[in-house]
């Protein structure tokens, strides 16, 4: 196969992903890394160092993008309960109503723990709604760390 259409077909798996990690409930990044590993296998093979970065990169918008909601949830008021039935939330919610379930199961999660646990509507939706904004932050910085990937894969093929 050309040179040219194996490496285009590579930058299009690649802009997939980083489109991939912006949206929730995808984990584009990862797949990111697979293309690069199965690329690097197959065709232009990466240097140790780069796999290593890149594997770097991809752990971190793993951690980024499920652990800041919970860190946000507990930063906004919640009780440790509530930060695990919004982590419960997250994933019943990814699993069952992707791409946006994720997002809606931590925010019905925290809601509803903090309303069983205090009965308090206002610190109840003050702790959701900071579960929510962190997630959504959370994947906007991996959706950031996906363009990071992208481009530093651009630097080593082109």
């Amino acid at each position: 196969m050309n040179d040219a259409l194996i490496r285009i077909a590579f930058l299009v798996t690649l802009c997939l992903g980083a489109f991939g990690a912006f949206v929730p409930g995808i984990p584009g990044v990862p797949l990111m890394y697979l293309s690069t590993i199965i690329f690097s296998i197959l065709y232009f093979h990466f240097s140790v160092a780069a796999i290593l970065v890149l594997g770097a990169l991809t752990l971190l918008a793993l951690f980024v993008e499920h652990a800041s909601g919970l860190i946000a949830t507990r930063a906004s008021g919640a009780s440790a309960k509530s930060v695990y039935a919004g982590a419960v939330g997250l994933i019943v919610g990814t699993i069952f109503f992707p791409p946006l379930g994720g997002l809606f199961g931590i925010f019905l999660g925290v809601l509803f723990a903090e309303l069983f646990l205090h009965h308090d509507h206002a610190k109840a939706i003050r702790a959701a709604s900071g579960s929510l904004v962190g997630a959504i932050a959370g994947n906007l910085i991996g959706g950031f760390i996906g363009l990071i990937f992208l481009i530093v894969c651009l630097f080593l093929v082109f």
